[in-house]
């Protein structure tokens, strides 16, 4: 998985316990390999970092064959992912989690 599809599990995993949904990934880790849940959510936090490390080192020396315009659309979108579905926030039907952030981009006067 990569670094906004695990964040997104993160979230997931907790809102489905409550709806009682199918096993997600976190579940299913836990289960294959006898962890806790927050040992599964270190090792998962480990992982998004490991991704994010994996995608930098990528942009900066390129060695897939994919055009970098899509490339770049495809770690924008991981990029916006990732602020939607912070641990423990949702921002996507939150919006008070991503009202700050929006505010600071759109908003908010930068000086140049």
């Amino acid at each position: 998985m990569k670094g906004s599809e695990i964040s997104d599990t993160i979230w997931i995993l907790q809102h489905e316990k409550e709806r009682n949904h199918v096993a997600t990934a976190v579940e299913c880790y836990m289960k294959q390999f006898g962890t806790s849940e927050e040992e599964t959510y270190k090792k998962i936090q480990f992982r998004m970092e490991e991704e994010w490390i994996n995608i930098n080192q990528e942009l900066l020396q390129p060695t897939i064959v994919v055009p970098m315009a899509i490339f770049n659309r495809v770690i924008n979108l991981s990029r916006i992912l990732f602020e939607y579905y912070q641990i423990d926030q949702d921002g996507y039907t939150m919006s008070k989690y991503l009202e700050p952030k929006v505010a600071q981009v759109l908003v908010d006067y930068v000086p140049i």
